[in-house]
Order: structure tokens, then C-alpha cells, then sequence
């Protein structure tokens, strides 16, 4: 081997070994970074004659994908979770416990007391005053409770549609990710940037639809529910909701005062065995 071909040899080592510490660098710098895929150098040997060296081949994004689906899929039911769990503790704090005389329970119970105590001496008027006062007190509690509930569910109202919203905004911007790594692929360039943006979009939707990710061709995916239900194939689904701006005690979906999801102008119909609606179990109107 000549001066000159060892000479190239090592620097085409050098330069396999520093792009291997900018990897490095950049995989510890986003180790936090939501979407973020570890990235390896990929390189091969030059064999030309009698001289050699390191070929840049370069970088592969390296992902889990089974890890990464069983973690949105984790996340998704989690949050699912813990927004029942929210609405039904905010109900028990309306309604109280039955050990609080101030809860309705409690409330229920004095004011029976109270009946029976008048009943006893009609002709007494403090004890009768106390009745009409447990009775008040009663009243108040179902009043505020009822109060509590509604305002809840036009809480959950509004939530629907922002989730919604954003939801038809994520699918659209996952279709332009797509069709730029399609591009940029076809012009053998990295595309591993882009597909970190599209990972945190994915990771984003599951947080409001649990999905599931489907590899497609040219670099593309696609999204499922888990209900099976398509949200991106190519083209985005498109969801509706109608909010309501006040919900009163009468309104429900079933009796058609509240809107319901709806898939490509397909209404989503909760199952409720599972408490799962095949559109979007989490983002359904409670």
C-alpha cells in the first residue's frame, strides 16, 4: 500500500469516526426530546485495489415499533383512565359520603329525623322549623350537586370538540409528513427528521384515539384504531362533532340532544360493554 492510500484510509476513518461522535451527540441530546428515534451510523468497507477505507453509508433511524405501539397503546388507556376517574371524583365531592352530614346522603337522612321528630309533636314549632330548615338544606345540596354535574359534562362537551379539532388538524399535517418523506426518499436524502415530527404526531394522536401504526410503502404509515376504524390510509378521515354551548339535565345522545362522533359523516357508536367507541374511546362525550 502506498503513502498516498494510507494516508486516504485514514482519514476516511477520521471522518467515519466523527460523524460517529455527532451521532452520539445528537442521541444524547434528544434523549428527552418526544418523537426522538436513536440514530446509528451505518458504514461499510472500501475495497478498491490495494487501498481501502471506510464508506459513509448513512444514518438509520433505529425504532421499536411493537415498544413504541404498546406504549401509546398504554398511555391512550391511562389517559382514558384517568379522565373517568376525574369525572366520577368531582361527582362524589358534589354528592358528598354518607359518613358527611352535608353530603345529600346525610342530608336525606336528617331530614328524615327531623320528619319523624315533628311527627311526634306536631304542635311543637321549633321542631317544625327544623324540618322546613333540613328540607332547605336538601334542596340547596341537590341544587349546587346538579349544578356541579352539568357544568362537568358541558366541560366534557367543550373538550370533545377541541379534541376534535385538533385531531382533523393532526391527521392533515401527518398527510403532508408523509408525502414529504415519500419525496425526500425518492431523492436519497435523511428523512429521519422528518419521521422523528411524524412519531411525535402519532404519539400526539393516541393521546386523543388510541391507534395503531401501519408501515406502508415509499416510507408512508397509516393509522387504525384500535376499533379498526381507518383515520389515515393515504388520505385523512375526517371527524365531526357539534358542540353545545349550554347542557341541561334532559340532553343526551341517545335521545339526540347531544351530538355524537361521527367518522367521514358516519355516526360512532360507543359499545358499551367495553366503554369503547370504535372512532375515538377517548374523547367520547360523557
Amino acid at each position: 500500500m502506498t503513502i498516498s492510500g494510507a494516508l486516504t484510509n485514514a482519514l476516511s476513518g477520521l471522518r467515519a469516526a466523527g460523524r460517529g461522535a455527532e451521532v452520539v451527540s445528537a442521541n444524547i441530546s434528544n434523549a428527552l426530546t418526544p418523537g426522538y428515534g436513536r440514530r446509528v451510523l451505518a458504514l461499510s468497507a472500501i475495497a478498491t485495489g490495494a487501498s481501502g477505507g471506510v464508506r459513509i453509508d448513512g444514518i438509520q433511524r433505529v425504532v421499536d415499533a411493537s415498544l413504541a405501539a404498546d406504549k401509546r397503546l398504554a398511555g391512550a388507556d391511562q389517559l382514558h383512565a384517568q379522565g373517568a376517574a376525574d369525572f366520577f371524583h368531582r361527582t362524589e365531592q358534589l354528592l358528598g359520603t354518607p359518613d358527611d352530614p352535608t353530603s345529600i346522603s346525610g342530608r336525606l337522612a336528617g331530614l328524615e329525623r327531623s320528619l319523624i321528630t315533628a311527627a311526634s309533636r306536631p304542635d311543637a314549632t321549633e321542631r317544625l322549623d327544623m324540618a322546613v330548615s333540613e328540607a332547605q338544606g336538601l334542596v340547596t345540596s341537590l341544587r349546587q350537586a346538579s349544578a356541579g354535574i352539568q357544568e362537568a359534562r358541558g366541560a366534557a362537551d367543550r373538550t370533545i370538540s377541541e379534541q376534535v379539532d385538533r385531531l382533523n388538524v393532526s391527521l392533515e399535517q401527518m398527510v403532508s409528513l408523509n408525502t414529504l418523506i415519500t419525496a425526500e426518499l425518492a431523492r436519497g436524502r435523511d428523512t429521519s427528521g422528518l419521521e422523528d415530527q411524524r412519531q411525535g404526531l402519532v404519539d400526539s394522536i393516541s393521546n386523543m384515539v388510541p391507534v395503531r401504526e401501519v408501515p406502508r410503502d415509499n416510507g408512508q404509515i397509516a393509522l387504525y384504531t384500535t376499533g379498526g376504524a381507518v383515520l389515515l390510509d393515504g388520505t385523512a378521515a375526517t371527524l365531526a362533532f357539534d358542540r353545545s354551548n349550554v347542557v341541561t339535565p334532559y340532553m343526551s345522545v341517545d335521545m339526540g340532544t347531544l351530538s355524537g362522533l361521527t367518522l367521514n359523516g358516519t355516526p360512532c357508536v360507543p359499545d358499551r360493554r367495553t366503554d369503547r367507541c370504535g372512532v375515538a374511546p377517548s374523547v367520547r362525550n360523557s
